[in-house]
Parts: structure tokens; sequence; C-alpha cells
């Protein structure tokens, strides 16, 4: 994800138009935020898979929308913004490298010993 909206806004990329007329391509992104583009959680395939609750991101009705066409041989681009609501900032909810590197170095441990000695630190 690219941090391409202002205040701690992120986007999410979501396709390339390319122009058939003239030599240019537009870019979308929308706000990684914006209720209308969210996928809905799936439930395992896997056979006596246990249901797991899952943190999501705050979403929001803000029509945010980013799109930046250029043209080839052009100095300049022209971008179009649309955010129509103030909502509170993306923050990111991945998985700090630590944390994974640990996981990765103790294959043994579980889920709840690796958050209790998490917790302990």
């Amino acid at each position: 994800m690219d941090s391409l909206m202002p205040n701690s806004y992120f986007t999410s990329y979501h396709s390339v138009y390319h122009h058939r007329r003239t030599p240019s391509s537009r870019f979308m992104y929308h706000c990684a935020q914006v209720n209308s583009r969210q996928q809905k959680s799936k439930k395992s395939e896997q056979e006596n898979a246990k249901p797991q609750d899952k943190d999501s991101m705050d979403v929001f009705d803000c029509s945010g929308w980013l799109h930046i066409t250029v043209t080839t041989g052009e100095p300049v681009a022209l971008v179009k913004l649309k955010h129509e609501d103030d909502h509170v900032p993306y923050w990111c909810i991945d998985v700090p490298q630590d944390v994974k590197d640990f996981v990765h170095a103790n294959p043994d441990l579980n889920p709840t010993q690796v958050c209790c000695i998490f917790v302990q630190l």
C-alpha cells in the first residue's frame, strides 16, 4: 500500500485505464477505509477449522478516490482527489517484524505461549 492521500490516509491500488485515443493512462486508488470497497470476511474451507475473530479496520462512507492521469512525454500529471469525510486516519495493523521473527525462531511455541511471553515484556 502506498501512502498517497494527505493526513495519514492510505490508499489501495484499484486499477489502471490506458486511453485509446491519447498516449495517457489513469491510475486509480481508493481510500483503504472506504466502506464500498471492503471485502467480506470468508470462512475457512478446511475441515474442523475453528472460527476466529479478526479485528478489522474502521470503515467510512468517505467516497475517497485518487485518480492520477499521466501522458507520455508530458512533464506534469493531472491529479483528482475526492475525500468527503475527515475520518480517523489509517493505522498499521500488520504484525511487527520482530514478532514474526520470534515466532519463526520458536516454532514449538503455541499462540498462547507466544502471547504470554510478549505480555511479560
